[in-house]
Formats: structure tokens, C-alpha cells, sequence
């Protein structure tokens, strides 16, 4: 649990210092491998993202290219409906991001997790950075 209570405030804490940027990127230290992509999936979820899908590309990507990077890498789709409905009601062009997607991955003692910032999303669908849906989906 205090793991997931650590990912949570990273997430919030590595948003602010990630305006500027179209893609954010959160990494931790995961030495003892207790951050999985299940565990990131969780705290997800814990604050009201859907996860739709949590793929182990690792597979795929060696039987296509015999060899891979990362110890983990996986792609998921996620999304919140109500903050989905409301974008879509003004703004459909929301739905070009619509569910949104993440990837993780580790190599080493390290784990990462990247997914569009708030300007990423703007800058994706139109709507305007200041907007409160979607500033509430990015937060």
C-alpha cells in the first residue's frame, strides 16, 4: 500500500514540473521490484482511471525483433468516463485521445511511466490547456 501511496504523489508531484512538456515522464527507484505494471495499474485506478488494458509488449517484441531493451515494457489504455463525457459534450475532437494510452517500463533498478501532459492533450485535441476537465484528467 505504501507503495502505491508513493506513486500517487509522484505522479502529482512530477505534473507540475511537466507544463511545458507535450509528454511526461515519472521514474522511481524499484530495487526490490515490488512496482509492477499491476501496481501501477492499481493506483491508477485508485484515482478514478479506468485501465482498459496492460499489455506485455516484451513478447510481441521478441518474436518480432528476437530481442528487447527492457526487463518490462507495457503499453495500457486508460481512461474516466465522466471526465470523457464532459470533454466530448464541447469538445469531440477529444476523441482522437480517447482512451488515453501509458507506457511502462523497466531496465534495472528503475522503473518509468510515461503518458501526455496537459499541454500534450491540448496540443492533441484542440482544447484549451485551462480548461477544467481537462486539467482534472491530467491531474
Amino acid at each position: 500500500m505504501k507503495k502505491l501511496l508513493l506513486i500517487a504523489a509522484l505522479l502529482v508531484v512530477s505534473l507540475f514540473g511537466a507544463q511545458q512538456k507535450s509528454i511526461q515522464i515519472w521514474c522511481s527507484q524499484n530495487e526490490d521490484r515490488s512496482i509492477t505494471p499491476k501496481t501501477v495499474e492499481s493506483a491508477f485506478n485508485s484515482v478514478g482511471l479506468d485501465i482498459l488494458a496492460n499489455n506485455d509488449m516484451n513478447k510481441p517484441f521478441k518474436t518480432r525483433f528476437k530481442t528487447t531493451h527492457y526487463e518490462v515494457y507495457n503499453l495500457a489504455i486508460f481512461i474516466n468516463n465522466d471526465l470523457t463525457l464532459h470533454l466530448l459534450k464541447n469538445h469531440p475532437t477529444f476523441g482522437v485521445l480517447s482512451p488515453m494510452t501509458m507506457s511502462i517500463w523497466s531496465k534495472g533498478d528503475e522503473i518509468c511511466v510515461a503518458t501526455l501532459s496537459l499541454r500534450g492533450m491540448s496540443r492533441a485535441t484542440g482544447v484549451e490547456h485551462k480548461n477544467k476537465y481537462l486539467r482534472e484528467y491530467q491531474a
